[in-house]
């Protein structure tokens, strides 16, 4: 059966994840017991972070070879990178943050004062209170303008002086819709909040699926045809369809 497919798989994997951590296990006390470095840590994709007596890191493979020198004030080492590692360092007095590839190669300079892995090849970095999205190869998928980005699937959610619009993971925008607040996706329908503080529904490609209904807000999207509302008046709740059309009245 399928599951016994994947137990096999399991049992056949579950050794050699634990031999590759007790080899790093052994590595890394017989180098800190021998003071070669300070510590050892962040072991994945069969390499390790080392920290240096004077505070400096590098990465090291399983074997103990170091492939990048103690040059940088931070490294760090995800799983989800394989050839890819954030560093960091003080310049000009202001701490710098990129990336490096597996042989030290500088691929996202470091002049951010932030950068994070979203997924999906993708990296939000901050610089002077800005937001912007690079991809790993270091091509700008939205300039570091923006006072707002989020992410949601492959959806970017981004603002600018308090109104925010769409954009794919290639930085086009969706749609020409601004607005002030965002919800979750769910079903591909969200819930925005407009500049006038009115709600609307909308879907992934930013159609408006429901307008503004007059007196009420859009509190949450239940599927694909339900949503969630509550009348201002009283704050009690029902549940429209996609039509706009009360499937139950606010009377809870």
């Amino acid at each position: 059966t399928e599951f016994m497919k994947i137990r096999i798989l399991i049992l056949l994997f579950f050794p050699f994840m634990a031999m590759g951590q007790g080899k790093l296990d052994s590595l890394r006390e017989k180098l800190v017991k021998d003071n070669t470095y300070e510590y050892v840590y962040y072991f994945e994709n069969n390499y390790a972070v080392f920290r240096t007596f004077d505070e400096k890191m590098g990465l090291l493979v399983s074997a103990g070879n170091v492939i990048i020198k103690p040059i940088f004030s931070s490294i760090r080492n995800r799983k989800e990178l394989v050839n890819l590692f954030e560093v960091g360092n003080k310049i000009n007095n202001k701490f710098k943050r990129g990336f490096v590839d597996v042989k030290g190669n500088i691929i996202i300079p470091m002049m951010y004062d932030d950068v994070y892995y979203v997924g999906k090849e993708l990296i939000r970095v901050t610089l002077n209170n800005k937001y912007g999205v690079l991809d790993t190869v270091n091509r700008v998928i939205l300039p570091a303008i923006y006072d707002y980005v989020s992410f949601d699937n492959d959806i970017i959610i981004a603002g600018l002086n308090g109104v925010r619009s769409l954009y794919d993971d290639t930085g086009k925008q969706i749609s020409n819709l601004q607005f002030t607040a965002i919800s979750r996706f769910h079903d591909n329908r969200a819930i925005i909040t407009n500049e006038d503080k009115s709600t609307s529904i909308i879907d992934h490609h930013g159609n408006i699926i429901l307008e503004p209904m007059d007196g009420f807000s859009f509190e949450r999207v239940l599927n694909d045809s339900l949503v969630l509302i509550k009348n201002a008046l009283n704050s009690k709740v029902g549940i429209v369809n996609a039509k706009g059309e009360f499937a139950i009245s606010c009377n809870y």
